[in-house]
């Protein structure tokens, strides 16, 4: 659970400094995704890392498929 915490904030942290376009990654996140995905491999399965727009979209795409 903490370390799932952990990768949650640290989440936010890069979509607070992000401009428009692609999420800005720097040496020490990646180093960051390495060290948590060699304590807990399924991590890859439950985080990614996406803007809140596309969740949205994701979930008007849902709605409309139902």
């Amino acid at each position: 659970m903490e370390l799932e915490l952990v990768a949650l904030r640290h989440q936010l942290t890069v979509l607070r400094r992000q401009r428009p376009g692609l999420p800005r990654l720097f040496a020490a996140d990646r180093l960051l995704w390495v060290w948590l995905h060699r304590i807990w491999p399924q991590i890859l399965d439950a985080m990614v890392l996406v803007k809140p727009a596309t969740v949205v979209q994701w979930h008007r795409y849902e709605r409309r498929a139902a």
